[in-house]
Formats: C-alpha cells, structure tokens, sequence
C-alpha cells in the first residue's frame, strides 16, 4: 500500500489487519460487547518527495481487549487495553 501523506510524503506498506480472538457477552457493569483482538501492522517506510527513504518502521503485532458500544447510530469505542494489562 502507498498512501500520500504531509508534503507529498510517500508511506510504503504497513497495511493492518485485525484478527478476532474472542468474543464476549454484553458487559453491563462496563456496558459494552468486549472482543479481543490482534492487531497485525506490516513493516513500513516513509519516502520523502523524491522517493528517498525517511525511516523504516519494523511491523508489530499486538492483542488487545476493547470494548464496543452501539449508541443507536454507530458504534462506539467504549475502551482499549493490552491484554497484558488485564493478565
């Protein structure tokens, strides 16, 4: 993927993906559906205007439990954490 961004500025690659893990029933004390989630980003660089390379960003991998609302509209997100940060 290459996407333009701030003064013509070219971002290389790091399309992401998100992966369901698990899913929950409704929280009423947090009032919202929890899912965990991995989030997988690919490496990526940033090209200046001319195509030289600005910097490298490594890809990353992450799982995560957020919560999501419906508001009557949309949804929302209520919360994010690390699963790490519940464990």
């Amino acid at each position: 993927m290459q996407e333009r961004h701030d003064e013509a500025a070219i971002i290389d690659g790091g399309d992401t993906t998100v992966e369901i893990l698990k899913t929950y029933a409704f929280d009423e004390f947090g009032g919202g559906y929890p899912l965990d989630i991995r989030i997988m980003q690919e490496d990526a660089r940033l090209l200046d205007a001319q195509g030289n390379l600005v910097r490298d960003d490594p890809g990353s991998t992450g799982d995560y439990r957020i919560e999501l609302l419906h508001d009557g509209t949309t949804w929302r997100l209520v919360n994010i954490l690390t699963l790490e940060d519940i464990e």
